[in-house]
């Protein structure tokens, strides 16, 4: 259940030189979720207060000022994070806090000097999301599939997972401007010259720790006979198996070790100059560059990023008829991605806590009251991982690019109808990636007086072996059947949307398991395909009518159809590394014991497609001075429920044929597939908006 109220009021201040704009939204929302595997039912209450502000001023001859505030927080009662199985593992009291202004000035100086400048400051935080005891009885504990009985991987249980008291800010701040020059010479056309600069500055706080207590731990819980969880007090018992008891079944530790308000600055410095030049009533051309000096800082003295980049931009028109009629457009430009700090942060203590990570040496037992299970004397620490100590970046280290061509044709059919229609080819290149090689060598760790021994040293640099290419065709078209009733639609095909990696996380690309230890590596592990992008047609087409009554009002209708083809989903499980792989290692020091196979291509499996209807209605009357104005909107109007997302857990076929390193070829489906994760599975239901508003 949801409540939405929202209310905008702008005006003068000044009239002619001062105006400002209001706008205001309460959202209170009540959802109610079944946990997985204990089935406990919970309820999260969202609240969401949205004020803005923005003022808008004038002075002088063609100089605006703008300047706008906005503050966005999520507030939750509850927030599951990992999956929680438990409502002990829910977080409580969350907060997102999520508020940013800017300022905006723009300037006439002469008639042919233009001139702009921006400011701009954003500031988003997860806050309280985790726990809060340092009690290691309160730690979280991840369940895990190769424990027997247990049918959730990675799902916690016990305490929320991640620690309230490292909380996590995400900030950027922005300062841009520019100065337009405008000429024109008889024989050569017009041109608008264009040069800038941009400073962005991408902060991130937090050491990312996993648990307030400092400690995580991994093994199953007590099963009935029938395989259900056994529950006390809606608890689950953790079990804690040595490794005596064989190596699938034991219980892990993982001690995470935070820089608690660690932090990194990204700093990316620009100059671009760009000409739009008029040549005649034929052809236009549009000639640009961009360079990018980008350096990032981190706690502890540490430099990640200290690199530069410079792209092209370039654009050609023509117009056959020298009158807009038709018009042909072809575009090649670069793009640099963002610094992603989940990347770039990857040899600093921001966003990763250092690791000791070691299994139960016994005695056997379950249940929280269980001493000798919750003491890491009883473990064996094997393992460490620190970030500073062997995460290294390759010298010239820059964020990935993108090769975008485009070529586009349009027509104006009649005076009161036009189509158009464009192809865009965009591949990647010199993606960063992160290579374990034998050539990278080792690093010996010793943490908290453990030695974790010569770990496998992990490369960053920019690479073409992973792959992201897209292909795709636009057509867009506007008719006005008459002078108050018009048509319009866009569909867009994609021919293209694959590669080897999935890679996009938020804005920005991640890294892949291609080049990890490749000598080991099965071609399963990084095959190409379809990636989860991947929806060969998105159609929209809308409609819409207006009556006018002249004193009485106005009247107009709308009507919009969306149709998107079904996502592609990957059949994947994870299995045990197998003798024949571990046969091949060269020397590798930290191999891992399982590998996550796909069977078949990469995106083999579709999802459903979902076609849905909205409608609106809209009634202003004029009174006065003050035109007095409301709509209604119904969306999904058929309420049409389409599962468009879904479970879709595999497990490997043991018994079925094997491949050339000794791993199943086949697969079973878990009972779970096909089964809704969550609300979101489904296309929204029927919603009704009713707006309101005064124009003056």
């Amino acid at each position: 259940m949801s409540n939405t109220y929202e209310v905008t009021l702008g005006g003068p201040i000044m009239k002619d030189h001062i105006w400002f704009f209001l706008a205001g939204r309460d959202q209170k929302q009540s959802s109610s979720f079944n946990l997985p595997v204990t089935g406990i039912n919970w309820t999260q209450q969202q609240k969401n207060r949205r004020p803005e502000l923005k003022l808008t001023a004038t002075f002088g001859s063609g100089q605006t000022l703008q300047g706008d505030y906005i503050d966005d927080p999520v507030e939750q009662n509850l927030n599951a994070q990992v999956s929680p199985l438990t409502v002990s593992a829910l977080g409580k009291n969350i907060s997102f806090p999520n508020s940013g202004y800017s300022a905006f000035y723009s300037g006439v100086f002469s008639s042919n000097v233009y001139a702009e400048a921006r400011a701009s400051k954003k500031h988003f935080a997860f806050h309280n999301t985790g726990g809060t005891s340092t009690n290691i009885l309160d730690s979280p504990f991840l369940s895990v599939t190769r424990v027997t009985g247990v049918t959730c991987q990675q799902c916690a249980f016990n305490a929320p997972y991640f620690d309230a008291t490292d909380p996590e800010d995400r900030n950027n701040k922005q300062a841009f401007a520019a100065l337009s020059y405008f000429m024109s010479k008889p024989r050569w056309g017009s041109h608008e010259l264009k040069g800038g600069l941009e400073q962005f500055v991408d902060i991130r706080t937090g050491g990312n720790s996993q648990s307030a207590t400092s400690y995580v731990f991994i093994g199953g819980y007590a099963t009935n006979a029938d395989g259900s969880p056994v529950i006390n007090n809606g608890e689950l018992s953790p079990l804690f198996n040595p490794r005596s008891g064989g190596v699938g079944q034991e219980t892990r530790i993982a001690n995470y070790i935070a820089t608690r308000g660690a932090e990194i600055d990204i700093t990316t410095n620009s100059l671009f100059i760009n000409d739009r030049w008029n040549f005649n009533q034929f052809f236009n051309f549009n000639l640009g560059a961009r360079y990018e000096k980008t350096h990032s800082f981190a706690t502890g003295g540490i430099i990640g990023i200290d690199t530069s980049n410079l792209v092209p931009r370039l654009g050609a028109s023509y117009d056959p008829m020298g009158n807009g009629k038709y018009k042909f457009d072809v575009t090649y430009a670069q793009y640099v991605g963002r610094y992603n700090p989940g990347i770039v942060n990857r040899n600093t203590p921001v966003g990763s806590a250092a690791l000791l990570y070691g299994y139960y040496t016994g005695p056997k037992g379950q249940g929280k009251d269980f001493a000798p299970g919750f003491d890491p004397a009883n473990y064996k620490f094997y393992y460490a991982r620190v970030n500073t100590a062997n995460q290294i970046f390759e010298k010239g280290l820059h964020a990935p690019i993108s090769n975008e061509w485009t070529v586009s044709g349009g027509a104006a059919l009649t005076h009161n109808a036009f189509i158009k229609a464009t192809l865009t080819d965009r591949k990647y290149t010199n993606l960063i990636e992160n290579f374990i090689v034998i050539g990278a060598g080792c690093t010996n760790i010793t943490l908290a007086g453990i030695s974790a021994g010569c770990v496998d040293n992990v490369l960053y640099k920019n690479s073409d072996q992973s792959k992201r290419e897209y292909q795709a065709s636009e057509l867009q078209g506007h008719y006005d059947i008459t002078r108050n009733w018009s048509v319009d639609g866009n569909w867009t095909h994609q021919f293209k949307n694959d590669g080897n990696y999935e890679g996009e996380g938020g804005q920005a690309l991640g890294t892949s398991a291609v080049g990890d230890r490749p000598e080991i590596q099965s071609p399963r592990e990084v095959p190409t395909g379809r990636l989860q992008q991947f929806e060969a047609n998105r159609l929209r087409a809308w409609t819409t009518y207006g009556l006018n009554f002249g004193h009485y009002g106005g009247l107009s209708a709308g009507l919009l159809w969306r149709y998107d083809s079904p996502q592609t989903f990957s059949y994947s499980a994870t299995v045990a590394r197998t003798n024949e792989s571990k046969a091949l290692n060269p020397g590798y020091h930290n191999q891992s014991n399982s590998v996550t196979l796909f069977f078949g291509d990469r995106g083999a499996g579709q999802y459903h497609a979902a076609s849905l209807f909205d409608a609106s209605l809209q009634y202003s009357l004029p009174i006065s001075r003050v035109t007095p104005w409301i709509k209604f909107d119904v969306r999904n109007v058929a309420n049409t429920a389409t599962l468009i997302a879904y479970n879709t857990a595999i497990t490997a076929d043991a018994n079925s044929a094997k491949d050339a390193l000794g791993y199943p070829t086949g697969f079973t489906k878990n009972a779970t597939f096909g089964r809704p994760v969550s609300a979101n599975s489904y296309t929204r239901p029927r919603e009704y908006l009713v707006y309101a508003g005064v124009r003056f």
